[in-house]
């Protein structure tokens, strides 16, 4: 089972959270090289992270410098960018201090460019649902074809929130039986996988920077498309859906 998720201002904790994974990614200007390797990895190892694919070279793939894991997260260094990926959440604020020590051992000044966090929810009923049956549990047009709902518009499974011309919030959602990660990930062995049908809904929020933002401003950037996943988390949630996280179901 996932740690808990904080939704609500009086910060409930609930014993049986929806949120599967979360991760983030920043990416940067000017490119890490093979020669940064080291010096990126060392503070990441006294950090006991443990590394699970090391590539200094210049010419692997993606620009991928490195991969760690340390428990349930994972931290990916590219020459461009970090992705942190946690399958334990707990509340924004763990998970938060993880990018912002991370990003301070990599960016060293780089102008950010892109920041984005995702947050995926499994809704987990006690047994098997169908596709009608899923408005139970969530606000959301779950079988509606096309929808248009102020400043929110979109068609099934998904839906965008326009925050401003460079800031956006995407919502996707579809029943599914599949686990949210693969038999050969790093991280599987902290994840639950469903024994039945579940609703996954992702929540994906990013910002683009016009200029190249300083470390605190895409960290600010994070931390306000959070509390805006927070809120719109909360709307579409049935008193069905929050009986499920406190167990009452």
């Amino acid at each position: 089972m996932g740690a808990s998720l904080v939704v609500d201002p009086e910060r409930e904790v609930f014993p049986y959270p929806f949120v599967r994974l979360v991760n983030a990614y920043v990416s940067f200007d000017g490119k890490l090289t093979a020669s940064d390797h080291d010096a990126i990895l060392r503070p990441v190892l006294d950090a006991s992270y443990n590394v699970v694919l090391s590539s200094p070279s210049a010419e692997k793939s993606e620009g991928e410098l490195f991969t760690a894991v340390h428990e349930a997260d994972l931290v990916t260094v590219l020459q461009d960018g970090l992705h942190v990926l946690t399958v334990q959440y707990e509340r924004w604020e763990r998970f938060r201090g993880v990018v912002e020590a991370l990003l301070g051992h990599v960016a060293k000044g780089r102008g950010i460019e892109y920041s984005s966090v995702r947050f995926l929810d499994e809704i987990r009923p006690p047994s098997s649902t169908d596709l009608f049956e899923w408005t139970k549990y969530v606000n959301l047009p779950v079988v509606t074809e096309d929808v248009v709902l102020d400043h929110v518009e979109g068609h099934y499974g998904g839906l965008v929130l326009h925050l401003d011309d460079n800031k956006h919030v995407n919502i996707e959602w579809a029943p599914t039986y599949e686990p949210a990660i693969s038999d050969d990930h790093p991280l599987r062995v902290h994840y639950e996988e469903p024994k039945d049908s579940v609703l996954a809904v992702e929540w994906t929020g990013w910002c683009r920077f016009e200029d190249h933002a300083s470390e605190d401003a895409a960290l600010r950037e994070l931390d306000s498309l959070h509390e805006v996943i927070k809120e719109s988390f909360l709307r579409v949630l049935t008193p069905a859906s929050m009986n499920l996280l406190r167990g009452e179901a």
